[in-house]
């Protein structure tokens, strides 16, 4: 185990890995919880590389695909070879992640590798699962949770190490996890917090006067430049941040412009991520010549990870930020500044969560440069100063409660069970629910089996059964109320693009995009064309605002198809691009492959939805599916070889390299064109 130990290259181990580290030698289950940056990786590494020194595998899952890929790029350090990643697409085959000694994957990606196949974590020596705390999480919990109590099941002899910065409640955390608590509130760097009142800075029983040059939020930003202090301001909404970047950078650019010529650069590269450049790439183009920039979900994460990069070299002074950044990479600040302490949501506002506010304060002081963090709250008036005092500068955390048990939840994972062959009667499904955090009643459970019955997804009295459509449907990770959907369009489906488009989007997976002034535009549209779009849909669990978010995604996605441009859709939806690409591949292509799979086996062999599935996912119009079939080609390119009459591979090779070079560049032609004569040549060497 000393070779282990020298592997990590660890000069002093921090408190909470002192701690942990006996534990884990030991081969105990942890639950490790400790501030952002006391080094709770280390612990989850340490695990990881004891499981592969005897022979065994290790898996790494985090709720957080950015997360994944960092801590996968990171454990690349300790030289092992054969490692695998997968958090994306749920529609691939990653069978291959079997033969692979470490694994690091998102939740959702094991919960799908396991529906398929049991098997595929066989030979399991270590799983690490990050952000534990997620289980506290309304949408992505339940699948934590029931993944976590499903590992405990099929692999009781595996370590498990549990990480997280924010839990109330850990004794009864590990106690469920059947974990051993190892505990620390030891932080690398000392956190300090302060209140911003008007031209006021307070600090305990301290005041300090800052410059009043009239806005609260530019009082703290003008107090920060003057002592160059690189910060992270993290506003409620994308617009807020967008809104806050441009008004802090003509205040940032007197230290910035000392790198002008650099910044200058890194604008040109964040402006020219697309073709057509859209107003939110604009806006970030000149608030990053100032020496500032904006991040959140509707950047490309080729951008997104831009910035964060130019922000730890020190070239980008100030981030204005959604909270979602302070969930995903290692990105440290002097300080941080909480513009607000509310959530507002369409018709109410709410405090923010003191777990969700710790989380961002997480992200202040930089343990290489800084002796002290520190996290500025705005405060508009005295009230809020005092809930501050009181909610946020000694925090006591929320309790993690589960979020399991809806009907939802509770019919997608009886489903799973039943197909997994891992419970066959209602006691045996209760059996293994009792081992959640969560408490269900078996009235719950015995309505869930109903359903599942009366729709087909299981047969059986004493003896439960998944049917083939049942084991499909759970298989292909979506709700039995979206398959019963779908199966119900398929039944009557005419070949109109809106109309599946639509029907598509009625599935309970999809998040609510719609705005309120979406909703009254939608409501004309449908009074005004008497538009009747699958209504049949309405007896199976679907509300006014979710069928209306429907339409307003088959708008969306039906000028995707139709070849408008990220610039135009932004411009019409309010759909940044990030948000687009969420939307296409985060979901869309996932559910339209499922509904094609499910018309397969309803004997339904449709050629308009095969090619509305790789429509959805190139973003193309029919007559070029040949083009985008044909890798490193894709709309764009896609579009310029077909204005210039080249439809086919075939074409390609009679075109010649130099055309094809013309039209797509020196390196990517070639590339194309040499594809195309070797593809080409291979096909006429089988027909021989």
């Amino acid at each position: 185990m000393e070779d282990i130990l020298k592997l990590l290259n660890v000069k002093e181990f921090t408190p909470i890995q002192k701690i942990a580290i006996d534990l884990v030698l030991k081969d105990k289950n942890v639950l490790a919880v400790a501030p952002t940056a006391s080094g709770k990786t280390l612990i989850g590494e340490l695990a990881m590389l004891k499981a592969i020194s005897k022979g065994k595998r290790a898996i790494y899952v985090s709720p957080l695909r950015a997360l994944t890929s960092e801590k996968y790029e990171d454990f690349k350090r300790f030289g092992i070879k054969n490692i695998g990643i997968s958090t994306g697409d749920l529609t691939q085959d990653d069978a291959y992640l079997k033969y692979k000694e470490v694994v690091f994957l998102s939740i959702e990606k094991l919960d799908s590798l396991l529906r398929k196949s049991v098997d595929i974590l066989e030979n399991l020596g270590a799983i690490v699962f990050d952000e534990v705390h997620l289980i506290n999480d309304e949408e992505r919990g339940p699948t934590l949770e029931f993944l976590i109590a499903l590992i405990n099941y099929l692999y009781p002899k595996a370590q498990k190490i549990y990480l997280s910065a924010t839990i109330g409640n850990p004794e009864d955390l590990s106690n469920w996890l059947k974990a051993e608590l190892a505990y620390s509130d030891f932080r690398p760097v000392k956190l300090i917090k302060k209140i911003a009142l008007y031209d006021r800075l307070i600090f305990e029983d301290t005041e300090e006067e800052i410059l009043d040059i009239g806005d609260q939020i530019l009082n703290v930003v003008n107090y920060l430049v003057s002592n160059r202090k690189q910060f992270i301001l993290f506003s409620p909404t994308r617009n807020l941040a967008e809104s806050y970047a441009e008004k802090i950078s003509i205040l940032v650019n007197r230290w910035a412009k000392e790198n002008q010529n650099e910044l200058i650069s890194l604008s040109e590269k964040l402006f020219s991520a697309l073709d057509i450049p859209t107003k939110s790439f604009e806006k970030l183009a000149k608030v990053v010549r100032n020496g500032v920039a904006f991040h959140h979900a509707g950047l490309l994460n080729e951008q997104r990870k831009l910035i964060e990069e130019k922000f730890k070299e020190g070239l980008i002074k100030a981030i204005a930020a959604t909270p979602t950044l302070a969930m995903g990479v290692n990105l440290p600040a002097n300080t941080v500044v909480i513009s607000s302490i509310y959530r507002r949501g369409y018709f109410s506002t709410s405090l923010l969560p003191v777990y969700e506010v710790e989380q961002m304060a997480g992200r202040a002081g930089r343990p290489k440069y800084d002796k002290e963090g520190t996290v500025i709250f705005i405060s508009r008036n005295e009230r809020d100063t005092e809930i501050i005092k009181n909610t946020y500068l000694n925090p006591e955390l929320e309790p993690i409660k589960s979020k399991f048990s809806n009907e939802k939840n509770i019919r997608v994972y009886t489903l799973a069970l039943i197909s997994m062959n891992l419970a066959n009667n209602q006691k045996e499904i209760e059996e293994f629910f009792s081992k959640l955090y969560s408490e269900l009643n078996k009235f719950q459970i015995s309505q869930a089996i109903e359903f599942l019955k009366r729709y087909s997804f299981i047969i059986g009295e004493n003896k439960l059964s998944a049917t083939p459509f049942g084991k499909l449907v759970s298989e292909l990770y979506i709700d039995p109320i979206t398959a019963i959907k779908y199966k119900y369009y398929l039944s009557q489906m005419s070949e109109d693009e809106f109309s599946y488009l639509h029907a598509l989007m009625c599935a309970s997976e999809v998040p609510l995009q719609i705005t309120p002034k979406w909703i009254e535009k939608i409501e004309e549209e449908i009074e005004y064309l008497h538009l009747d779009l699958n209504q049949q849909i309405f007896d199976f669990y679907i509300d006014d605002e979710s069928y209306y978010n429907a339409i307003y995604l088959a708008h969306v996605l039906y000028d995707w198809i139709n070849e408008k441009s990220e610039a135009e859709i932004e411009e019409v939806y309010g759909i940044q691009p990030g948000i687009l690409y969420q939307i296409v591949n985060g979901f869309a292509n996932w559910l339209s492959y499922s509904m094609y799979r499910l018309a397969l086996s309803m004997k339904i062999k449709s050629k308009f939805l095969r090619e509305m599935q790789i429509r959805i996912q190139e973003g193309v119009k029919s007559e070029l599916l040949n083009l985008v079939s044909i890798p490193q080609i894709g709309r764009v390119r896609a579009r310029k070889l077909f204005k210039a009459g080249i439809k086919t591979k075939s074409d390609i090779k009679s075109a010649g390299i130099g055309r094809i070079k013309e039209i797509l560049g020196p390196v990517i032609g070639e590339n194309i064109y040499n594809y195309c004569v070797q593809n080409i040549n291979e096909e006429n060497n089988k027909l021989l």
